[in-house]
């Protein structure tokens, strides 16, 4: 509506007004200097002609002749008025009226803005479709993104489950720790240790494995779940490998004591032959009536004496090589046992020698110090075995106790880990 408002406005101009049709009759300005009814031009016109320019003149038979009643038609005076300008305006005036007109023209102005909304219409076109190629290649970029990222998690947890499976390979042997580290003399003794180093090898390795692999995911994108379930992986490998450590230092002290195990193993025989012989000798001596059995008595008393020298002795050896370990109550009952035997045996000389009093006295002591043998024997250990153990734990209690905390551990992110796969099976 803008564009037919202002060509109405234009074709109204271009109507000569009441003034302008008074000037062409009265001949005052030549009518070919009214350029379509433009003011500016009027003006410029009318002071041109106020400064006394002069204008190249027409041939009479241009001008209107006020007197005439005749009138020039309409068209034929505006083409004489276009000639008119030709002569009289510059090229820069023609060229400036020239523009002009195009500016003013409806049609041109019609023709300018058709095309001013064509251009709009066609950068909003390409605008359009400049939007729509971005928005199909940022689609794609996501697509793409969103692919890579979900091939990535599941090679991500594929990566995570070869790290679970190598922590459970492990599961069997870590179980069988716990009967080594409770009783580990007996595991050393009867090569189940040594039977197991192959499988603690084997378990070593699975282990070194999973850590390999969660080290190399811990530097991944991981989905959540996944990263999540890292730390409690972690730990468990970590616990694992601690636990394995524990009880290898827990065995390695128990081979040590397999040496001291033997002496005291000998010892304690050597204790048990002393009490037999020392019991038959009690026997035979409180049925000698010759000197012959009283004898055969004292021969007796001297081989267990020396039974129970022997044991001391290897009692002796073992406290020397192994500080600590519990061997007081067997030397306290062996000290007993010689000193009721020296008793027996000198009661048995005062017999020989028919000393009868003196034979009495001795006897005396020796049932004194029998019965205090008899007391300490009840306080002597189940078998010098449980000797040996517990000196063993008693030197490997660290370890031990560093072992059980990391199989609280090693169950705590156990638990965790069922959870994670119970819910990824879900």
């Amino acid at each position: 509506m803008d564009v037919l408002d202002a060509a109405r406005q234009s074709l109204d101009e271009r109507k000569p007004t009441a003034k302008q049709r008074l000037l062409r009759i009265s001949g005052g300005v030549p009518h070919i200097s009214l350029p379509l009814g433009k003011r500016s031009d009027v003006s410029r016109e009318t002071s041109e002609v106020a400064a006394g320019r002069t204008v190249e003149s027409t041939a009479p038979s241009d001008r209107v002749d006020p007197s005439s009643s005749k009138r020039i038609p309409r068209k034929l005076r505006q083409g004489r008025g276009h000639l008119r300008a030709r002569r009289t305006t510059s090229p820069s005036d023609a060229a400036a009226a020239s523009s002009g007109k195009r500016a003013s023209s409806p049609q041109d102005q019609v023709a300018f803005e058709i095309a001013r909304r064509k251009r709009r219409r066609a950068m909003k076109r390409a605008g359009r479709a400049a939007l729509a190629v971005l928005a199909i290649v940022a689609i794609g970029v996501a697509g793409y993104t969103a692919f890579t990222y979900v091939k990535e998690d599941r090679g991500n947890e594929a990566m995570f489950s070869r790290a679970l499976n190598k922590i459970g390979e492990t599961d069997t042997t870590l179980a069988a720790l716990d009967s080594l580290v409770e009783d580990p003399v007996k595991a050393t003794e009867k090569g189940v240790w040594v039977a197991a180093h192959s499988d603690i090898a084997a378990a070593k390795d699975s282990l070194g494995e999973a850590s390999s692999l969660l080290r190399a995911l811990s530097s991944r994108r991981l989905p959540h779940g996944v990263s999540a379930a890292m730390t409690a992986a972690r730990e468990n490998v970590e616990a694992r490998q601690q636990m394995i450590g524990e009880a290898e230092r827990v065995m390695e002290k128990a081979a040590a004591a397999q040496d001291l195990l033997k002496r005291l193993r000998d010892a304690w025989s050597s204790l048990q032959e002393g009490d037999t012989l020392a019991r038959e000798a009690a026997g035979l001596s409180s049925k000698a009536a010759s000197v012959d059995e009283i004898k055969d008595v004292r021969e007796k008393g001297a081989r267990a004496a020396q039974r129970f020298n022997d044991a001391l002795d290897g009692l002796s050896s073992a406290l020397s090589a192994a500080p600590g370990i519990k061997v007081e109550p067997y030397i306290e009952y062996i000290e007993a046992r010689l000193e009721a035997l020296g008793y027996a045996d000198a009661a048995d000389a005062a017999l020989i020698d028919r000393n009868k009093d003196e034979a009495r006295a001795q006897n005396d002591r020796y049932t004194e110090s029998d019965e205090r043998a008899s007391r300490l024997a009840k306080g002597l250990p189940v078998s010098v075995d449980q000797v040996v153990l517990d000196f063993v734990q008693a030197q490997s209690s660290s370890e031990a106790e560093s072992y059980r905390r990391a199989r609280a551990e090693a169950t705590q992110s156990d638990s965790e880990l069922r959870d994670y796969l119970g819910t990824q099976s879900k």
